[in-house]
Parts: structure tokens; C-alpha cells; sequence
């Protein structure tokens, strides 16, 4: 699983802009097409301060294009579903980590 991890986590930093070296990169992009799909209250726990609630891979996929899913699991040599389980559970940690001040980087 560590391996497999590994190789998700690649597109993740991608998606947050991470890989670049700047918390700002995608992160403004994704937090609004969540928000966008309906889950802004999950998005502002995992940027505020206190507990993140939790998001479903079930509610991911709401929230992507196929063409989005289908990329990103190429990427990660896995398939859309699989992909988006692990995003479920390391998604929220993920945004807080990327926004230590409890504040989401702007567009």
C-alpha cells in the first residue's frame, strides 16, 4: 500500500500545486470546484482550525470531470475508483497542511 500511496500522492501534490513548490499553485482552483460541487463545508473545515469532517469518494467524484479522474489515475498507474478512495482519506489532512493559517490562497 505504501507504494501505491506514493504514487497517488504525486497527482495529489499536483492538484494542490504542490510539486511546484508553492501552496498557492492549484490549491485555489481545486478548493473552489469542491465548494463548487457542493462540499464548502468540508472544504472550510479542512482550511479552518479544528476537526476536518470528512468527504466520501463517493462525493469526490461529483467534484471532478471524468476526464480529470481518468488523468490523475493515469498518472498514479491506478484506476479513477481507487484513486478517489485514497484522495477521500488524504485529501482533507492534505488541504490543512497546504493552508497553516486557516486561510485559503485566492485565485
Amino acid at each position: 500500500m505504501g507504494e501505491f500511496l506514493g504514487q497517488v500522492l504525486g497527482p495529489l501534490a499536483q492538484m494542490l500545486g504542490l510539486a511546484q513548490g508553492a501552496a498557492g499553485g492549484g490549491l485555489p482552483a481545486l478548493l473552489a470546484q469542491l465548494e463548487n460541487a457542493g462540499l464548502a463545508e468540508r472544504v472550510s473545515s479542512w482550511v479552518g482550525h479544528g476537526d476536518n469532517l470528512p468527504v466520501t469518494a463517493e462525493e469526490l467524484a461529483t467534484a471532478f470531470t471524468p476526464e480529470q479522474l481518468n488523468s490523475w489515475a493515469e498518472q498514479a498507474g491506478t484506476t479513477p475508483d481507487a484513486l478517489l478512495e485514497v484522495l477521500s482519506e488524504e485529501l482533507p489532512n492534505a488541504v490543512n497542511q497546504a493552508t497553516p493559517v486557516a486561510e485559503a490562497p485566492k485565485i
